[in-house]
């Protein structure tokens, strides 16, 4: 059994490492080393959040959206993990499971992205009063927020009553 500090030191070295193979495009090393890292460690929150990203870089969806659901059975408020699994349901074009996860994700991270997202997702859904307000909630968090900023204006320039509809 590794001391807590001892672990600390271990855990920062993976990620720098994974950091540094994700950069150069080294997906199977990551994917290696964050593997290996959850052998020592099965409860290594990071390391299953981690690893389904490259598994999303890799376009290996289902298993990214596994390592997202893991990631949150041990932290069921991991924001980031909420966002992640909410972009794999959106390309997979589950929309519905992706506005639940995004609005999970604003729950526990607040984030303009995830007002953006869920936006998005609501848009698609045809839920256009929704995807406004979405789209408004992330600028006024983050008024540069150039794709919010793009999906709104395209929103307002498809459904020009939608405004007054609010």
């Amino acid at each position: 059994v590794r001391s807590s500090a001892a672990s600390d030191v271990y855990k920062r070295q993976y990620q720098r490492r994974v950091r540094g193979y994700r950069t150069k495009g080294m997906f199977d090393e990551a994917l290696q080393d964050l593997t290996t890292a959850l052998q020592i460690n099965p409860s290594y929150t990071y390391a299953y959040n981690n690893r389904g990203n490259v598994y999303w870089t890799k376009n290996q969806i289902p298993e990214a959206i596994e390592d997202y659901t893991k990631a949150l059975e041990l932290d069921n408020k991991y924001g980031n993990a909420y966002m992640s699994r909410g972009i794999c349901y959106h390309q997979q074009k589950e929309f519905r499971k992706a506005v639940v996860e995004f609005s999970k994700a604003i729950k526990y991270t607040g984030k303009a992205r995830a007002f953006c997202s869920r936006g998005r997702s609501f848009e698609l859904l045809g839920k256009k009063l929704e995807a406004l307000k979405d789209y408004e909630k992330a600028l006024s968090l983050q008024p540069d927020y150039a794709l919010a900023k793009k999906n709104l204006r395209i929103l307002r320039e498809t459904e020009p009553d939608l405004e007054s509809a609010a």
